[in-house]
């Protein structure tokens, strides 16, 4: 995990993530390097930062994501 400091998304990124993960929308997701495919179960914040927390149990900093989209 990276300790750089948080920067937080838009209101407008987090309620479009927040609709995908409601309406278990498929997607496709890029950040450091890394791709995943799948659904954002949950959305979560703790002192680190704010998380997706994907259909595979995998955790991702949403000031990391570098690109995201749905996919079928």
């Amino acid at each position: 995990m990276d300790d750089d400091g948080y920067r937080g998304l838009s209101c407008s990124a987090y309620d479009l993530l927040e609709l995908w993960s409601l309406r278990k929308r498929k997607l496709q997701a890029n950040w450091n390097g890394k791709t995943i495919i799948g659904f954002i179960e949950n959305l979560v914040a703790d002192r680190q930062g704010e998380w997706a927390i994907w259909s595979s149990g995998e955790r991702t900093r949403l000031d990391h994501l570098k690109d995201i989209k749905e996919v079928e």
